[in-house]
């Protein structure tokens, strides 16, 4: 794919990036609500995080970054993890203080007695869609140092013999683009999926509203 190619795709993908952040910013104010919970607090840092998660990895597809915008969709599976995570808990309220305080979920357990690891929650989330999974695997290569940095830098050559090239430089290379314009749909995709889990919040946050509102005219 050439890098004209690429580009055009990148500004398509940004584009829909761009509306996914609207999306994001009107559906925070169904989550927050006409009141204000100790789960919102869990909530809202969650809805900012992907906001700036999606501007970043518009402007590092722009550069045709793949390395940074690989681990910036690592960071978005992240995010609905840590979602699914508050759905099972088996304390939601030691969850949220546990990540105010900057503690870890792994120490905690879900509602089956299972400690909260990352491979837990992967898992629990390839059972609603099973590229998940694969996704998270792929992505963690560019978080740690792996084959994913090796083949972008080095290449074998195209002759005979076992001549090598290595790239260090500025410029991707062009044989990136198609990896980055793939990445691109998968955030897409997975901002999209963590939406519709927080839209599951707000329709929760709805029903709390609309609840107190009842409790208030009956008191009245």
């Amino acid at each position: 794919m050439t890098n004209e190619v690429c580009l055009q795709k990148v500004s398509d993908a940004c584009a829909i990036i761009e509306k996914q952040i609207e999306q994001t910013i009107e559906l925070s104010k169904y989550v927050i609500g006409n009141t204000l919970t100790k789960f919102d607090l869990f909530l809202c840092p969650l809805l900012n995080r992907s906001i700036q998660l999606s501007q970043g990895f518009i402007a590092l597809i722009k550069q045709r970054n793949l390395t940074c915008a690989g681990s910036m969709l690592r960071l978005q599976l992240d995010n609905c993890m840590r979602l699914y995570a508050s759905t099972i808990a088996d304390d939601q309220n030691a969850l949220i203080d546990c990540v105010i305080s900057g503690g870890k979920i792994s120490s905690l357990r879900d509602n089956s007695g299972q400690k909260m690891s990352d491979k837990l929650l992967k898992d629990g989330l390839a059972q609603y869609d099973s590229r998940f999974a694969d996704v998270y695997d792929n992505t963690s290569g560019y978080i740690h140092y792996s084959e994913k940095s090796f083949y972008q830098s080095i290449s074998a050559s195209n002759g005979e013999g076992y001549d090598i090239s290595i790239q260090i430089s500025k410029e991707p290379p062009e044989k990136v683009n198609e990896a980055l314009c793939e990445c691109a749909d998968a955030f897409i995709y997975f901002t999209g999926f963590f939406l519709r889990m927080m839209e599951g919040a707000a329709l929760s946050k709805s029903a709390l509203d609309k609840e107190l509102d009842e409790e208030e005219k009956n008191g009245d």
